[in-house]
């Protein structure tokens, strides 16, 4: 009789005993572990807080001089397993007015087909001298002289 009594009160206690189901992919996490390349010297994996943005993560590397941040949103916030990669800088290829092409004219800021063929006749007949002599090209004044001089090179 004391084994029944036992068992009933057992039974009991695990008919009122109420269990959840736990999902342990939804516990969070204080940390997260992010992958870094480029143009840094210490590429690979890092953990680190989560809600941590890209700035912070750029806090812990050492970012290359040669790095080109300029199209990255520092500001974005890390998940777990993102990756990240830091381009290099390309440098940007001088475009010469005494050699270049029609097309390769014509990529330069306010430079169109006619323009970029009267640069073309104008040293067919006489190569620049200097890039400021590409204001005697007619279509080129100042304003246009201004926004390529630093794209450009004899």
């Amino acid at each position: 009789m004391y084994k029944l009594l036992i068992f009933l009160i057992a039974l009991f206690l695990v008919v009122s005993i109420e269990f959840k189901v736990i999902d342990l992919s939804k516990l969070s996490k204080k940390y997260i572990t992010v992958e870094i390349n480029g143009a840094i010297s210490n590429p690979g994996f890092y953990s680190i807080k989560k809600g941590s943005n890209i700035n912070d993560l750029l806090a812990l590397v050492n970012v290359e001089e040669n790095a080109d941040l300029s199209t990255i949103n520092k500001q974005l916030e890390l998940s777990d397993k993102d990756i990240l990669y830091i381009p290099i800088k390309q440098e940007t290829a001088l475009v010469s007015i005494n050699t270049a092409s029609l097309n390769q004219l014509m990529m330069l800021p306010g430079i169109g087909e006619v323009t970029a063929k009267k640069i073309i006749e104008y040293r067919e007949n006489k190569l620049f001298q200097s890039i400021e002599e590409l204001k005697n090209v007619s279509g080129i004044g100042d304003a246009k002289y201004e926004a390529i001089c630093s794209l450009i090179s004899l």
